[in-house]
């Protein structure tokens, strides 16, 4: 009878199109049978879907259709920063309110990852009479493995609202013994 034995562990790396590949030789330990044998895997290909560590097995036959089979866990990792695009530099006016509130969209664009699950996110959004001129503001992608990357613009608050002042039709008052008065 045919012998395999497997690696104690395997880690593979998604690239950046979400892919690893690997080779029969780097999963066999040992194997081995007086005839030859032939080892074959049951997965060579991992992808995103694979994040949760698949078991592999491992089969060798020989001529005469005798088998064995080994299996062993590959750790299938994701490094792979997501990306985006940062937006030029731009400016928003607060409105009557003296408040004005940003997206994820007036800074960020062209968001992508190798596994396609990205977390999008602004260290601000409100902005208020505090924050007139410029303003940095830093967004942020996150993937599903923790990967991250952040980028900076420069978002510039103006109030473009004329104040408002009302006054009273009209007002009587009196002078006090000094000829005075207080309004």
């Amino acid at each position: 009878n045919p012998t395999v034995s497997a690696v104690s562990s395997k880690e593979v790396f998604l690239n950046a199109s979400g892919l690893a590949v690997v080779t029969t030789s780097e999963l066999v330990s040992s194997s081995g049978d007086n005839c030859g044998v032939d080892v074959t895997l049951s997965q060579y290909v991992f992808s995103c879907a694979d994040l949760s560590d698949p078991l592999v097995t491992l089969t060798a036959v020989d001529p005469s259709g005798n088998q064995a089979t080994d299996s062993v866990v590959v750790n299938v990792t994701d490094v792979v920063d997501p990306m985006f695009d940062v937006v030029m530099p731009f400016t928003v006016a607060l409105n009557s309110s003296g408040l004005i509130t940003i997206v994820v969209s007036d800074v960020m664009e062209n968001m992508t990852d190798n596994c396609l699950s990205v977390t999008p996110g602004l260290n601000v959004t409100l902005f208020s009479c505090m924050d007139v001129g410029s303003n940095v503001v830093m967004g942020s992608l996150v993937d599903g493995s923790g990967n991250e990357i952040s980028k900076t613009t420069v978002v510039t608050v103006s109030d473009d609202e004329n104040p408002t002042v009302s006054a009273v039709s009209s007002k009587e008052v009196f002078l006090n013994a000094s000829g005075l008065a207080v309004v």
